[in-house]
């Protein structure tokens, strides 16, 4: 059997405790939270350590699944713990891979550990799965479409319209858009025309409905902290520059990554644009109606 650990307990953390617990050749011996383990109770009843502890299993715990951020915690934890163990984690800081795999190869070739990164979805799973299929489809194009799911800061932004009392946001997907990329007529598409925004709302009692209406197309949340950031990786941003970057100071595309030095945004065809945050005047959700 091969003994699992899993360190960080969000919901990546009880993801990780899922499957290991479905494999029939694998073992979870334990789990890491950076809470007090007293007060963490995992799904499967594995048992909880200390992060404090992780030096008395060196040797016990085949592989370390780490399931913290890419923003702060993957960039010191993976270098760190390949030390000690072979490690797997979803860093997805595009921009930062490189970066990334040089502190982790030397780590690792240090410790004579094994240290695999950015095993998620995208990078991941999906980028393997355009890589192959852009390998026998090599005339075809591919797209990505969100949802239908709901987008908590764009939510967040209608709820702050003065008389809204409620609201969700939901991200769909133009079904117009979906048929025409399944019927292979490799459109050109902007973010626009494969997605819409649907607007739930319950306003207060006597607010002015119609201004309400009028108010949420401009009604962009600005991303002013880092956790703003890590709950809109994944959707329209617009982004305002002090200093002009290839001639223009106003950039509209998905936010791809971010880390405490710079932002990454993701335009059509996959083409990426790296932001220094110093630069950046401002950045909010952008409304497309």
């Amino acid at each position: 059997m091969i003994k699992v650990g899993i360190i960080g307990y969000g919901n990546l953390g009880k993801g990780a405790e899922k499957a290991v617990c479905a494999a029939k050749d694998m073992a979870l011996a334990g789990v890491f939270p950076r809470r007090d383990p007293a007060g963490v109770k995992t799904v499967s009843g594995a048992k909880v350590y200390s992060a404090d502890d992780l030096k008395d299993f060196v040797g016990k715990i085949d592989v370390m699944i780490l399931c913290g951020g890419s923003a702060t915690d993957l960039p010191k934890q993976t270098a760190e713990y390949v030390k000690m163990f072979n490690t797997v984690d979803s860093f997805d800081t595009h921009a930062k891979i490189p970066e990334h795999f040089a502190a982790v190869d030397k780590a690792a070739k240090e410790s004579g550990k094994i240290g695999l990164i950015s095993v998620g979805w995208d990078p991941g799973l999906f980028s393997m799965a355009r890589l192959l299929f852009g390998a026998v489809l090599p005339d075809g194009n591919d797209y990505t479409f969100w949802g239908r799911g709901v987008s908590q800061g764009h939510s967040d932004a209608i709820r702050r319209v003065a008389g809204v009392k409620d609201a969700r946001q939901y991200t769909v997907p133009v079904e117009q858009a979906v048929e025409a990329v399944r019927r292979g007529e490799n459109p050109q598409l902007t973010t626009r025309d494969k997605h819409k925004r649907e607007c739930y709302v319950a306003a207060e009692e006597g607010a002015d409905l119609a201004r309400i209406e009028k108010e949420i197309p401009f009604a962009g949340v600005l991303l002013k902290k880092d956790k703003d950031l890590e709950r809109s990786l994944g959707e329209s941003v617009d982004v305002k520059l002090f200093r002009a970057m290839d001639r223009q100071k106003e950039f509209t595309g998905i936010l791809k990554a971010w880390d405490k030095d710079t932002v990454t945004l993701e335009f059509e065809e996959e083409a990426e644009l790296v932001i220094e945050r110093s630069n950046i005047a401002l950045i909010r959700l952008a409304f497309d109606f």
